[in-house]
């Protein structure tokens, strides 16, 4: 494990799903507990927003990361790191074509690309 995040197990398996309940695994295999899952949905809610140029979501991005770094293992967190980081570079790639049409979601996209980078 990195000394980018606390050093956080994964969840273990969980018991086998009955009913209408649906397993979401993580690139290892390992299943998200729902909790997990309903903080990851929340962080991408706010940082594709954020990258997008929602100015509401960005100011919570900072606080948003910090709190989940805190609490949810670290691959979960790189998974998703990577997907914000790749959004973040089309965003700004877009933003060097045209700058003036893009501006405040490749500033967005800056601030995230920044955040991401400690």
């Amino acid at each position: 494990m990195s000394a980018r995040y606390p050093t956080h197990p994964c969840p273990a398996p969980h018991a086998p799903m009955t009913g209408s309940e649906v397993a979401v695994a993580c690139r290892s295999g390992r299943p998200i507990p729902p909790e997990a899952l309903s903080r990851l949905e929340h962080l991408d809610d706010v940082f594709f927003g954020a990258i997008a140029g929602d100015a509401d979501a960005l100011d919570q991005t900072g606080r948003l990361w910090r709190e989940a770094r805190a609490e949810l293992c670290e691959p979960l967190l790189d998974e998703s790191r990577e997907q914000y980081l790749r959004r973040a570079e089309v965003v700004c790639a877009a933003g060097r074509a045209a700058p003036i049409e893009n501006l405040a979601a490749t500033f967005a996209a800056l601030e995230v690309l920044t955040l991401l980078a400690d």
